[in-house]
């Protein structure tokens, strides 16, 4: 018998030399692959938009007493010294359902940049199955031992990993990342609105229960009228008609009194779903009258650079952008072929022992795809999101032209209502002592009663339009502050994009 030996390899080096050319060899080829894959990076690299020209100062804030410096106005309400108020405000941050859903907003913004970067990373799916099956008796005659039903079992594992040649999935994570970064702009930009709107309808409400005040004064000053005038009138002094017409008087000013009224209710509803609670749950708070809170001595603005650079809806504008900028990007690497690394590796095996040697199988090895005709469809796609791109740069320089234009008004407004509050203050001096003047003459005998009628009338219109004034100045100033973007720095506690 003759002996079978393992013929000798009479180079033993020359299988490692083999082995060695081949992997250098693969190193020479997948070396610039991957450098490319870092390299590459198809579409504009964007840059933040020159900002548009903006002035030295506000052309209102020329000749006025504002104070021109650099005041983030982050905590404006505190001004107000208004322990209620704050205490709204507080409550708003964390129980406003507008402020809810927008962080509801950033957390789905979060999560979609979480999906977006596993697309770094291999995807590997596990599979496996057992399955009863029976050939046909017309197909072939099986081999003994082999039968016609047979039990198949499975195990594998799969994995995928994209090659980010072009620089797709990087773009793509660019563009997450802005469209966070909107995303928390957008939430600040809630909060500037929902703490202005607050403030709005608080000194509002105060106003309003002024007016209520005023109003349930001069009904019982016209009752006094009509009280002398009924007196003369039994005393034969005075006609019956001066009589009607100090009834009509006091009737129209009485009437007035439930839609102030019911003005009150309707903001202490509006105020308690802003907190987050039930139309009626502040009622105990708000419900009891108190006095507009000071209007400051000294207005402190921001000048309009600053003004620029702190306003959450210009920096969610320039961020939104920034994101379709990189959209451009994702959009052209579909011109070019997409590498993919496979592999598999599993057992198959119709016997009873699945995982064994000789049940395994096993692969791995590049594949690509090129979408090498599609009627012009991605060309017309890319500049598709280039057009996109410039109508966020023509949004981003709107928005910031809409803020310093947002900014001047809010300035219009507050300082004209300060004079017009100023003009109706003197107003009602003159109406109070012109209807107790009047008044008095009227009990001499000395003055018709109309003169009497006219005075009161103007007094409470006069009153009115001052409490008014009085709450649209401190709206006005709200509003001013609102403008700048003040208010979302206090209670900043979102997380930095990354």
């Amino acid at each position: 018998m003759v002996s079978q030996e393992r013929p000798v390899d009479p180079d033993p080096a020359k299988g490692r030399c083999f082995r060695v050319v081949k992997s250098k060899f693969l190193a020479s080829v997948l070396c610039p692959v991957l450098l490319a894959g870092c390299l590459f990076r198809v579409g504009p690299d964007y840059r933040p938009p020159d900002l548009p020209p903006a002035p030295d100062r506000w052309s209102m804030a020329i000749g006025a007493e504002l104070s021109n410096a650099n005041a983030p106005m982050s905590a404006w309400w505190l001004v107000f010294e208004d322990s209620v108020l704050t205490s709204l405000i507080k409550r708003a941050h964390t129980d406003n359902l507008t402020v809810a859903s927008a962080i509801a907003r950033l957390a789905e913004a979060r999560s979609q940049l979480s999906i977006t970067r596993a697309d770094r990373y291999p995807n590997v799916t596990g599979n496996g199955g057992v399955e009863r099956q029976r050939d046909s008796d017309g197909i072939s005659v099986p081999p003994p031992p082999q039968s016609r039903t047979d039990t198949l079992r499975q195990l594998s594992i799969e994995s995928s990993w994209e090659w980010d040649l072009w620089g797709r999935v990087r773009r793509s994570i660019e563009a997450e990342r802005a469209s966070l970064a909107a995303q928390q702009e957008d939430l600040r930009d809630v909060l500037v609105l929902v703490y202005a709107e607050i403030g709005t309808r608080y000194v509002t409400l105060r106003a309003t229960q002024e007016r209520l005040r005023l109003a349930r004064a001069n009904v019982q000053l016209q009752q006094e009228t009509l009280a002398l005038v009924a007196a003369r009138n039994k005393a034969q002094l005075a006609p019956d008609s001066e009589v009607r017409q100090a009834e009509l008087n006091v009737a129209i000013t009485e009437a007035a009194v439930p839609t102030i009224e019911t003005s009150i209710a309707q903001a202490i509803h509006q105020l308690s779903v802003l907190v987050g609670q039930q139309p009626q749950q502040l009622r105990s708070l708000l419900a009891t009258t108190q006095p507009l809170p000071e209007n400051p001595s000294t207005i402190e603005v921001s000048l309009p650079a600053d003004t620029i650079r702190q306003r959450p809806d210009i920096r969610r504008a320039e961020r939104t952008l920034a994101a379709q900028t990189a959209l451009i990007g994702v959009a052209t690497a579909e011109l070019y072929p997409n590498f993919f690394i496979n592999g598999d590796f599993g057992f198959a095996t119709a016997a009873n022992e699945l995982v064994s040697s000789g049940n395994r199988s096993w692969g791995i090895g590049p594949v690509f795809s090129w979408n090498l005709f599609n009627a012009g469809r991605v060309r017309a796609s890319i500049r598709a999101q280039e057009a996109r791109t410039e109508q966020a740069l023509i949004s981003y320089e709107e928005t910031v032209l809409t803020a310093l234009q947002d900014v001047e008004d809010s300035l219009v407004a507050y300082l004209n209502e300060q004079r017009r509050r100023a003009a109706l203050a003197r107003s009602v001096v003159a109406a109070q002592q012109a209807a107790e003047l009047i008044r008095e003459l009227y009990r001499r005998g000395l003055t018709d009663f109309q003169n009497v009628l006219d005075a009161q009338r103007s007094l409470f219109s006069q009153q009115d339009d001052l409490a008014a004034s009085d709450g649209a100045v401190l709206s006005n100033l709200i509003n001013l502050y609102r403008s700048f973007g003040g208010g979302w720095q206090v209670f900043e506690n979102t997380p930095e994009t990354n």
